[in-house]
């Protein structure tokens, strides 16, 4: 019978067609298992239960087709926190950490500002900001039911107070809720992959992941262009629209803005890819 050290080997060598096989094998074990990193690392040679065993050789076959470690698993970690997630909501990646670093520069951790997350997903970037600045209210907005079923889910599990979830986009959002004085920040994780793109992506992404969440129109722009079309009926006077942009798509969503916003930066990601876009309503006491 095979004692955690074997099935680690095992489940590296089922998967080493991956990047990171060990890791891999590592977390769908964990998963398994339920065991925590600290009892992984200090039990080799425990043997699980023949169920367990069955559960995680089950994890391995649907990982080596492709299937998404974070569905298989359940969770994904984002700015440190476990978010739940599974099919029909957005996986979070790393650099979407960085539109919470772009609002963390810009709202004091007392300040009571109010922040539309559209798009929201699994919640990551509305839950994650709404611990950070527990004085702000954030509505966070999906079209997707099934993506703010996920979100629901973790607002519960996070125990986050300061955010409303609606269904819905751009105006529509003035009819269901109370927040006719403007926000003073909008974020936003869109859409931002094109039809060719789409086409290149791998299976693991393309055959699990919601398209509607990822491929917006020929060049990736359509819902970027809705947004900044919109945003001033949305923002305050001064207000900050930040969104997270494709790898190459810098320029063309520079092009978009119009003479009513007073600037339009770029944050660069680890990579040095320009992958965050903030832009700032002219002021009209100003």
């Amino acid at each position: 019978m095979a004692n955690l050290n074997k099935l680690f080997n095992f489940g590296r060598e089922s998967l080493i067609h991956l990047e990171n096989p060990e890791l891999e094998a590592k977390v769908l074990l964990l998963a398994a298992t339920g065991l925590s990193e600290e009892e992984y690392y200090t039990s080799p040679t425990w043997i699980p239960p023949l169920s367990l065993r069955r559960k995680y050789y089950r994890l391995l076959a649907l990982r080596s087709l492709g299937f998404p470690a974070a569905y298989l698993t359940g969770q994904k970690e984002f700015w440190s926190l476990p978010f739940l997630v599974g099919q029909g909501v957005l996986i979070p990646r790393p650099e979407t950490e960085l539109v919470v670093e772009e609002v963390l520069q810009l709202v004091l951790p007392e300040e009571k500002a109010r922040i539309l997350d559209i798009g929201t997903g699994c919640g990551n970037i509305a839950i994650s900001l709404a611990k950070e600045r527990p004085s702000t209210f954030i509505l966070a907005t999906d079209i997707s039911p099934d993506a703010l079923a996920w979100a629901k889910r973790n607002l519960e599990f996070h125990q986050v107070k300061n955010v409303e979830l609606i269904q819905g986009d751009g105006l529509s959002l003035f009819k269901k809720s109370s927040t006719r004085d403007g926000f003073d920040l909008i974020v936003s994780n869109p859409p931002y992959i094109s039809i060719t793109e789409w086409e290149e992506l791998s299976p693991s992404i393309k055959n699990y992941e919601p398209s509607c969440a990822l491929v917006a129109g020929p060049q990736g722009l359509d819902v970027i262009e809705k947004l900044v079309r919109e945003a001033p009926l949305l923002l305050k006077s001064g207000g900050t629209l930040i969104l997270e942009i494709g790898w190459n798509q810098a320029q063309k969503v520079k092009d978009l803005f119009g003479p009513q916003w007073e600037s339009v930066s770029f944050q660069s990601d680890c990579q040095g890819i320009p992958r965050v876009c903030r832009a700032v309503i002219k002021n009209e006491k100003g």
